[in-house]
């Protein structure tokens, strides 16, 4: 099994995203068991953001970019498999946490596994899949996010309402462990490509002239940005719209947790797919097409958020979040690619690092700990379900600000072409 067969590169590529499914799964089981851990342990919104988001973004931020260096200097492959084993292990006891304190300890620790999965994946697809390959490669592999969101609600709802929140956590746990000698007996480190402006053969350059070479590029640091931006709503709706229609529309958790998975699963998929599959078509004619088709969608995205959390009708509402999910996913493929060909091969792991580790400090840190915070601070004045409406309602803006980075990254692209 050779790394040049031409079935070789789709089995990676399969691997590599029911790899990133499972990490999506055991990141967002917390937020699939958030009410009765929130009952459990009797903790406020502000705590529970601190599970959803800080715990997790704090490690997983620190050490993303360290652990992609790694990557770059030694092995992807190797860094895949400890990242997938720490985890793993981590899930599963988190299914034995007695208090607060051990659960957030264990979310540290899930960002600790979790930091060495998405940067080295995406470089090695860059290397096994041609350049004009990458958006659609890099979007398939992203539909673990959306994939993963949809089973931590489906499967991981269902055996929480059936087994209890502690069995999920142990069994996905499980799970990964068989992925990881899967992943360890089946897949080799591809070799990198080399480029007439590689500096691979002067070595792999120390992290501040890694980190300067990439932000040399004013393209690379505008994307970074915006991705940011869309992040923060990504996550933070992720994070808190389960509850919000939960205290909101009177439904019961397993309802609303199956009506959840299927919407983000199904959803985020369409997007992600659609997105690649129109930038392809157009990229042709229009060479920024990676740009303005997210910017378009995520325009759109932020007025169908903005209902979904107004809207009194739980119908209305769940049809308005399905398509302002589905358009939101739209970036997230094209923001990977542009960063992969926008770096030196040797640097691969680490462009994708620094775009994770922005999207993390922002959308999975940030995020879901300012609308618990908000949330908290409005609950004695309105009540515990308008105060987390109103606190979601800060993410539709930011929405909006992305949508037109993206766009500002392209018109300026274009203007810098014709001068």
């Amino acid at each position: 099994m050779g790394p040049r067969s031409t079935w070789y590169p789709r089995y990676v590529l399969a691997l590599l995203t029911g790899i990133v499914t499972l990490s999506f799964i055991d990141r967002q089981l917390i937020v699939a068991a958030s009410p009765l851990i929130k009952s459990e342990f009797s903790i406020s919104d502000t705590q529970l953001g601190l599970l959803k988001g800080v715990a997790f973004a704090l490690s997983y931020g620190l050490l993303v970019l360290p652990v992609a260096r790694l990557a770059d200097k030694y092995s992807r492959t190797g860094v895949i498999s400890i990242s997938l084993g720490i985890w793993s292990l981590v899930t599963a006891l988190s299914g034995f946490a007695s208090s607060f304190t051990q659960l957030l300890l264990l979310r540290f620790g899930l960002g600790v596994g979790e930091a060495g999965c998405s940067p080295p994946a995406h470089s090695m697809l860059s290397t096994l899949f041609a350049a004009e390959k990458r958006p659609l490669v890099l979007s398939i592999y992203s539909l673990g996010m959306p994939l993963g969101n949809m089973l931590a609600f489906l499967v991981g709802g269902l055996l929480i309402s059936q087994s209890g929140w502690r069995a999920a956590f142990v069994i996905f746990g499980i799970i990964g462990l068989v992925l990881l000698i899967v992943f360890r007996l089946t897949v080799r480190e591809p070799r990198q490509a080399h480029t007439p402006h590689s500096t691979q053969a002067l070595g792999i350059p120390s992290l501040p002239v890694s980190v300067m070479i990439l932000f040399h590029s004013r393209d690379y640091r505008r994307l970074c940005l915006g991705a940011g931006f869309a992040v923060f709503s990504t996550f933070g709706l992720l994070a808190w719209i389960l509850d919000l229609f939960v205290r909101t529309h009177s439904q019961s958790l397993e309802e609303v947790s199956i009506r959840f998975a299927l919407i983000y699963g199904l959803g985020g998929a369409l997007g992600m797919l659609a997105s690649a599959a129109v930038i392809t078509i157009l990229m042709d004619k229009h060479q920024h097409a990676n740009l303005i088709v997210p910017g378009i969608a995520l325009l759109i995205s932020a007025p169908l958020a903005a209902s979904a959390l107004w809207i009194p009708d739980p119908t209305a509402a769940y049809i308005c979040l399905a398509l302002s999910i589905m358009f939101i996913h739209c970036y997230f493929g094209p923001t990977y690619a542009l960063a992969q060909t926008l770096a030196p091969p040797e640097l691969r792991s680490q462009a994708s690092a620094i775009v994770v580790l922005v999207q993390v400090f922002i959308g999975a840190g940030l995020g879901p700990l300012i609308v618990g915070s908000i949330s908290d601070v409005l609950n004695p004045l309105i009540g515990a379900g308008d105060a987390l409406r109103v606190a979601v309602s800060v993410l539709p803006v930011s929405l909006l600000i992305a949508g037109f980075m993206f766009l500002g990254i392209a018109r300026i692209r274009v203007e810098e072409e014709k001068s």
